[in-house]
């Protein structure tokens, strides 16, 4: 009996000696994924302008984005650029419309699983231009607005996520061929993160 006894007592220790560093090896995991907060961003969507742009209000995106939330910071700051592209018939001739939109601002993440969803605001700079064949050649102009953002990322790995973002820009205006144009826009975009 007392054999017994000593055996399973042992059993008991070893599991938890055994147990013990793969807690703390966790921890040590969970600390790290904190302190690496640094990610670079790849966006992969739809930009979809007022009805000013039209016919070309439908314009497909792409960018790229970089963020920082040190862990001891109440909020983070990101910053990146986008650019966007379309073309259609406009009154018989072809038009093409070119946008570029540089980007600063706050961000903030929450949680630590494999769902972490953020939110993000703060000012753009967007360049249009606009190039149409016919009597009526090239335009552009640079316009200053606020944006805000939110989305989710999924962990794949402590290193790589993936996700969805939404992105609003509010209150930018342009001046294009004469008229006064609203550039807000809502946006759709995938998103490819990779942390170090």
């Amino acid at each position: 009996m007392k054999l017994a006894a000593t055996i399973l007592c042992s059993s008991l220790v070893s599991c938890a000696a055994v147990q013990s560093p793969s807690g703390s090896s966790s921890a040590t995991e969970s600390t790290e994924a904190r302190a690496r907060m640094s990610k670079v961003s790849a966006y992969f969507g739809l930009r979809q302008f007022d009805d000013d742009f039209e016919p070309l209000e439908d314009q497909g995106t792409i960018g790229v984005g970089y963020s920082m939330e040190p862990p001891k910071w109440p909020v983070g700051w990101e910053a990146g650029f986008f650019v966007t592209a379309a073309d259609d018939e406009v009154g018989g001739f072809d038009v093409e419309s070119v946008t570029s939109e540089f980007y600063g601002g706050v961000r903030k993440s929450f949680g630590e699983g494999v769902a972490r969803p953020y939110v993000g605001a703060g000012l753009s700079l967007l360049f249009a231009a606009f190039d149409a064949e016919g009597p009526v050649d090239e335009d552009d102009d640079i316009g200053i607005g606020a944006y805000a953002h939110g989305g989710v990322d999924f962990q794949i790995s402590p290193l790589f996520s993936l996700g969805f973002d939404v992105r609003g820009l509010f209150g930018t205006e342009l001046e294009i061929y004469g008229s006064d144009l609203d550039a807000n826009y809502w946006q759709y975009a995938l998103v490819a993160g990779f942390s170090f």
